[in-house]
């Protein structure tokens, strides 16, 4: 049997204003995404293991995202480690800067 991969781009509007818990966890067809202005929250583990993500911009809306997932994967023990190869954009001073140095991301503060 042969498998096709995807490489899909997600874009979440700034309609929403929640990403629920494993909304997108444990995709590997996902290699680009895009946070609106105007997303609020990231639940936990929203964004696990997205092993082909390799960057990210995240709005200075988002004042939630403790525990999202975003930027981290599941090692064989279960405990969360940093993506290989990840970097996110974020504003000096926000919550996404704060988790991406919890989290010992690589980032990148934009203006």
């Amino acid at each position: 049997m042969q498998y096709f991969a995807f490489k899909v781009k997600v874009v979440i509007p700034k309609t929403v204003k929640v990403v629920d818990s494993f909304a997108f966890s444990f995709n590997d067809n996902i290699y680009e995404l895009e946070i609106a202005d105007g997303v609020k929250v990231l639940e936990s583990d929203a964004f696990t293991s997205m092993t082909n993500l390799k960057s990210v911009t995240v709005p200075d809306s988002v004042k939630e995202m403790d525990n999202c997932g975003l930027g981290m994967d599941v090692a064989d023990n279960y405990d969360s480690v940093p993506l290989k190869g990840f970097k996110m954009y974020c504003k000096k001073g926000s919550v996404a800067e704060a988790y991406a140095k919890e989290n010992n991301l690589s980032y990148e503060i934009i203006k």
